[in-house]
């Protein structure tokens, strides 16, 4: 039995991130992860502004590191395409700064995003991770079962059997902690499949370093997407929710081969492409319902709470966000020696604050979302109407975007511009 102060299930994002705002609390922090580094995972490998704006955030270099070491490309915008190949471009834009048209001299020295493989990604976090004494990362460690008894954590695994004060649920969409110490049930209407590949020789977008959103009749309230990653290669992909897939039978991957092979105006760009990997599926448990998000001795950090976006897909940015309020919540609770529920509940208030109102817009867009008339109206009057670029070009983070889209005053304003 190998005993510790805190016990993180789990190396994403959401665990490595809460392990490094952990490294210098003196804390011994036991990382079980059930693969071996460097690790492909599926993914979209869109690394959003919460992401920039939390490495910067983090000990020792971290954001300077990240900047002059891992290969990425910058993420100037995003391109959202309608059902009627109707699109509409956000750049990215420095807060504060006024609107000069599609510049690259608009954006900030670092760009607020970056495309880059999450092999490339999470393998540089928990680079960072081994340089501490007192986090111990046991990889090929995958927990079987835990329980909480007398103010005890117990993870037992294959081989071994870890004890704790508290366990940091970051463990994914199947969380194994999750279903240890909570009632949750998986809903499969929550859950997002999404397919990906990596291409070579696409033909590139008309605007470079833009993630291209198309939101396809066949795909909606989901869609498919075009990501320029660094070598000429790119990440393809769509998604649908699971209760779709099975309701009407889809074969998800059938669905992607028509599409780059018979889409007018997305099969040209993949005439002389080439799949370079395998196809990969994932899941995304999109938030749509209250979750379970922490308890007695444990808290659950993203995937493992879907704390996925429930209209972009977006989960990188939330899973690090949660794993930086876990951490200062932790340090709480050990100067106070209190590990209970009532005392730990004060990281779901923060998690609501920093997340969930967010993620309320978000589903009343996903929900709007469904309806490609809507879609094809907003995109061609935003395309059209200057005045209305300017607009959504001034909501310049995801939160306020979400926002806008989801109050009726949005949608009659358009019917003036």
């Amino acid at each position: 039995m190998k005993t510790f102060d805190v016990i993180i299930a789990g190396a994403g994002p959401a665990g490595l991130t809460a392990a490094l705002k952990l490294a210098g609390s003196g804390l011994s922090i036991a990382m079980l992860e059930k693969d071996v580094f460097p690790r492909e995972k599926i993914c979209g490998d869109a690394l959003s502004g919460k992401v920039t704006s939390i490495l910067k955030r983090m000990p020792d270099g971290v954001f300077s590191d990240f900047i002059g070491s891992v290969d990425k490309l910058p993420a100037m915008g995003i391109r959202f395409y309608s059902p009627d190949m109707s699109y509409v471009d956000l750049p990215y834009l420095a807060p504060g700064s006024e609107e000069k048209g599609r510049e690259i001299s608009d954006i900030p020295e670092h760009a607020p995003g970056y495309l880059c493989q999450r092999y490339d990604f999470d393998n540089f976090l928990i680079r960072h991770c081994r340089r501490y004494r007192n986090i111990s990362i046991h990889e090929n460690t995958a927990i079987k079962k835990v329980d909480i008894e007398n103010g005890t954590v117990t993870a037992e695994t294959a081989n071994e059997t870890y004890t704790a004060k508290m366990i940091l649920g970051a463990d994914g969409v199947h969380s194994v902690v999750r279903r240890s110490l909570t009632a949750y049930k998986e809903n499969k209407k929550h859950i997002c499949l999404g397919l990906r590949a990596y291409y070579e020789n696409v033909s590139p977008g008309e605007e470079q370093n833009f993630a291209e959103l198309y939101f396809l009749k066949e795909l909606l309230p989901c869609y498919f997407w075009i990501f320029s990653m660094p070598g000429n290669r790119f990440n393809v992909g769509l998604g649908m929710m699971q209760s779709t897939v099975t309701a009407r039978k889809i074969n998800l991957s059938k669905v992607l081969d028509d599409i780059l092979k018979n889409h007018p105006k997305i099969s040209p760009r993949f005439k002389n492409a080439r799949m370079v990997s395998s196809l990969g599926a994932h899941s995304l448990p999109m938030h749509m319902q209250p979750e379970i998000l922490s308890g007695d001795n444990f808290l659950m950090l993203g995937d493992a709470a879907s704390l996925v976006d429930p209209f972009l897909g977006e989960g990188i940015g939330n899973a690090m966000a949660s794993g930086e309020v876990a951490a200062d919540i932790v340090k709480s609770a050990f100067e106070q020696n209190r590990f209970d529920s009532d005392f730990l509940s004060r990281y779901d208030q923060r998690i609501k604050h920093r997340i969930l109102t967010d993620f309320g817009y978000a589903d009343i867009v996903r929900r709007l979302a469904c309806s490609g008339y809507l879609i094809n109206f907003v995109v061609k009057r935003a395309s059209r109407s200057r005045s209305l670029h300017k607009l959504l070009l001034s909501m310049n983070t995801d939160e306020v975007i979400r926002k806008k889209l989801a109050s009726p005053l949005f949608y009659l304003g358009l019917l003036f511009r």
